[in-house]
């Protein structure tokens, strides 16, 4: 399906040639065969014939990126943009007509929001997590009593879990941690948030992950895998690899994260199960698989969603489709 995808994008580009028109033009108004050879012609569609919907947003900013640069679309977008101004080095550099212009603007809105809101994700992100913050005390302290049912440990210092001189004594180690405090040290708050919602909202579920993690031969850290998960996430968000998903008018993009990471999370221990082989030392191996697997699950699910007919493909409700998602692919897999 991914590579279905690809040449019709190849296509595109291919008849933008013939007819003689700007690519990102096409995108903005999602030509189809048809509208090319109406475009060959000279007859181009009307600007309200079209409706900007999220796979448009991610293609025209993927072209962007592409053709101008990411820093120079950095560059442009931001708190101080002027539309103005921006709509203008976009219409002469990628050769946009005039008539389109009130459509590139709304393009442009949506591409700056959804900037913002991962420019918010990695402001999280950058906040180290902190003893003295009694809030991200608190978070911690609710991880523990969702995940194990004895006294939270005397201090955050406790970490030993294997040959502990009484094994009802209360560790951090336990929930596979190493050092709770500088384990978040690459993800900051955002890594404890998601392991909060994990554990919190996701009890029952984290719970029997826990115990698969300590139980198998090949057992894993409970929480430094939800960290790395929370890493992974940050990374493909980086590489608009789940781009997608943070066009959208509805929900907070620290939601969505949320989101996207329990989907990875329960995901990749399922896959621990299928493919880890003897150590945990084959970490690295499985979740670089892992990684690309789920990459292909959530495009090709993602195709799904919007090739069906009774899915409204009108607005940006990037949230909505990751909900839609993630019910597919957790019913492929056996899980709630």
């Amino acid at each position: 399906m991914v590579n279905h995808k690809h040449l019709f994008k190849w296509l595109q580009k291919w008849f933008s040639k013939i007819a003689c028109i700007s690519y990102a033009q096409s995108i903005i108004l999602g030509y189809g065969p048809y509208d090319y050879i109406k475009a060959a012609v000279g007859v181009l569609p009307s600007p309200v014939d079209k409706s900007t919907n999220l796979q448009t947003l991610v293609d025209f900013e993927c072209f962007c990126n592409e053709t101008l640069g990411e820093a120079k679309m950095a560059s442009l977008l931001g708190e101080e943009i002027i539309i103005d101004d921006v709509t203008e080095v976009l219409m002469k550099e990628l050769s946009i007509q005039p008539n389109y212009r009130n459509s590139l603007v709304d393009v442009i809105k949506q591409m700056n929001r959804k900037n913002l809101a991962v420019k918010q994700i990695f402001n999280v992100a950058n906040i180290p997590v902190s003893e003295d913050d009694p809030v991200h005390c608190k978070l911690l302290y609710d991880i523990w009593e969702a995940l194990d049912d004895r006294s939270i440990p005397e201090s955050f210092q406790v970490t030993k879990s294997i040959n502990k001189e009484d094994e009802n004594i209360s560790s951090w180690g336990d929930l596979g941690f190493q050092t709770p405090l500088s384990d978040f040290r690459m993800t900051g708050l955002l890594g404890l948030k998601c392991l909060h919602y994990l554990a919190v909202e996701h009890e029952a579920m984290a719970r029997e992950a826990l115990k698969l993690s300590l139980k198998l031969e090949a057992w894993f850290p409970f929480a430094i895998t939800s960290i790395n998960v929370t890493s992974w996430i940050m990374e493909d968000i980086k590489d608009n690899n789940v781009a997608i998903f943070f066009y959208d008018d509805e929900s907070s993009p620290i939601d969505t994260v949320l989101t996207l990471h329990v989907l990875y999370f329960f995901s990749f221990v399922e896959y621990w199960q299928d493919h880890a082989l003897n150590t945990v030392f084959e970490f690295k191996t499985v979740s670089t698989n892992f990684r690309t697997y789920i990459l292909e699950q959530i495009d090709n699910n993602i195709e799904a969603v919007l090739d069906d007919p009774n899915w409204d493909n009108n607005g940006n409700h990037g949230s909505k489709l990751l909900k839609e998602v993630v019910k597919k692919l957790m019913s492929e897999t056996g899980q709630s």
